[in-house]
């Protein structure tokens, strides 16, 4: 599984070791769960189920949410990547990230995805990718649409939820892609 490396960042392969860092920073946390399908915080055990599912997802797909870890310090900031969306009907992959709450508002959330962007048009070619908010989730909003993401209206076909979902497409993204963009 690749590492990517950002100017702050390493998105890089879970360990399961990572898992009380992962369930204390965000599984736990009531104000992080609330942007995620479900809404409520979960038990232990999850954060180890879900560690076990982004490792097969990237030994499966060649991509996945990363670990997000903060190069200057080591901590696990939580996770990005590109995933596969949970019963999709068409198999359409989503950028997404969860930061725990003590590195929000740092523009972690814009390089991480950023780069998980690059990664899944420029070396999985895949050709579309969807990014997904709450509706109340602006800042959530504001990093699709800063990574150049097309909204596309209010939808409930994933997650049995209702999502503000934005999307691009690889031409859109190689047309409009700025290497040179910073969060």
């Amino acid at each position: 599984m690749n590492v990517l490396e950002t100017e702050r960042l390493l998105l890089r392969p879970w360990r399961l070791d990572d898992a009380d860092a992962y369930y204390e920073g965000i599984i736990s946390d009531p104000d992080v769960m609330r942007y995620l399908p479900g809404g409520v915080p979960r038990p232990r055990e999850t954060a180890e189920r879900s560690i076990n599912f982004f490792m097969r997802h990237g030994e499966e797909h060649g991509f996945t949410l990363w670990a997000v870890e903060e190069k200057s310090t080591g901590a696990l900031v939580g996770n990005c990547g590109l995933v596969y969306i949970p019963n999709a009907p068409n198999r359409e992959i989503e950028v997404a990230y969860t930061l725990a709450k003590a590195f929000w508002g740092k523009g972690y959330a814009t390089e991480g995805a950023r780069a998980s962007l690059k990664y899944g048009f420029e070396e999985c070619n895949l050709e579309k990718i969807y990014g997904l908010a709450f509706v109340d989730n602006e800042p959530s909003q504001k990093v699709l649409r800063k990574i150049g993401m097309v909204y596309e209206g209010t939808t409930d076909r994933f997650y049995n939820e209702h999502f503000e979902c934005f999307s691009i497409t690889r031409e859109q993204y190689l047309a409009g892609h700025d290497p040179t963009a910073s969060s």
